[in-house]
């Protein structure tokens, strides 16, 4: 006898379920009831991991900050070897970032955009490009 495995959901496939939907279609997408439809769920499930929609875009601005600066500043570190290097390092690794999973290429003008709107967005997207702008 087969059982069915249903694979559960994480954070992580909600957050970036909600980059390919802000890239999509702005921040209006950004809402339980049709992301869980994309991801083939329900919006209860979106509840179980986040309090609520504030809870879920900080989660994104986190996720955001993290994946497009922390790691890509500790990548290009850890490959040091000339500045010119570490330059084509970071070069590499930040167009490699606009995966469809992360929400393609328009990702990040998705973000700059909906920070004109959303008061965490635009901290989230002050922080970014001031660490950004340090490590350079």
């Amino acid at each position: 006898m087969t059982q069915d495995v249903k694979t559960r959901l994480t954070r992580e496939d909600w957050i970036l379920a909600g980059f390919r939907a802000l890239s999509r279609s702005g921040p209006s997408a950004l809402k339980a009831e049709p992301l869980a439809r994309e991801l083939k769920t329900t919006k209860g499930s979106c509840y179980w991991h986040f309090k609520d929609v504030a809870d879920f875009e900080a989660a994104m601005m986190v996720y955001w900050r993290v994946q497009a600066t922390e790691q890509v500043i500790q990548n290009v570190a850890r490959q040091s070897a000339s500045p010119e290097e570490d330059l084509r390092a970071l070069l590499r690794i930040v167009t490699g970032l606009r995966s469809e999973a992360h929400g393609g290429l328009r990702a990040e003008s998705a973000i700059r955009q909906w920070a004109s709107v959303n008061s965490r967005a635009a901290e989230a997207r002050h922080e970014v490009d001031a660490a950004r702008l340090d490590y350079l």
